[in-house]
């Protein structure tokens, strides 16, 4: 097995923590700032790492590297906690609502089925496609699932809208239609044609 990187460094790791505790008490960018430079200098570190190794089943494995931060942060919470939430926001901010609309349906033939399944399930094991070990902290830290719970919670809205209009039965919706093109004079597509519409756009 590969020798595993150190990613800390007693000097290093100090500066981390406190700047991310800056953050937690102060809230500004620039705090913010001063932590995530520290966390993309541990990302590249990692990065580098395979790249001397060379190994595909490494970065299998180790997916995006949470692995290696447990190794070395186990006994930091504060550190471990900020690099597992910077993380989960980059599979976030990399997945947009339409690409994780296309997967869900993939993965889901009905609202009812992902109801069933449940949200947070379903995505602690789309995190796990990305990094293992990140997904079996985040069972147990859900309160870092917030983003990608609110885009599947847009999701769900926009499945709940289709599924209302496809109950509604067709002949009711012509005749709303045709008395709505009855008596607007600026339309100027017939209830045929609007149905269509509504029904395939």
């Amino acid at each position: 097995m590969a020798e595993i990187v150190d990613l800390s460094g007693q000097n290093s790791d100090r500066k981390f923590e406190e700047a991310i505790k800056q953050y937690m008490i102060c809230k500004t960018e620039d705090n913010l700032l001063q932590a995530k430079i520290f966390y993309y200098r541990k990302r590249v570190d990692y990065e580098e790492f395979l790249k001397e190794e060379d190994n595909d089943l490494l970065r299998y494995d180790y997916g995006m590297g949470f692995w290696l931060y447990i190794n070395d942060y186990h006994c930091n919470p504060i550190i471990l906690g900020f690099i597992a939430k910077c993380m989960v926001d980059e599979i976030s901010e990399s997945v947009t609502t339409s690409g994780l609309e296309k997967k869900i349906h993939i993965s889901f033939n009905s609202l009812e089925e992902l109801q069933r399944s449940g949200v947070r399930s379903y995505l602690i094991e789309f995190i796990k496609g990305y990094d293992e070990a990140l997904s079996r902290y985040v069972c147990i830290h859900t309160d870092l699932l917030a983003d990608l719970e609110q885009k599947v919670s847009e999701i769900i809205d926009e499945w709940k809208k289709f599924d209302k209009y496809n109950n509604i039965d067709q002949d009711v919706l012509y005749d709303i239609i045709h008395e709505f093109t009855v008596y607007t004079e600026e339309c100027t597509y017939n209830a045929v044609e609007l149905l269509y519409y509504l029904k395939f756009k």
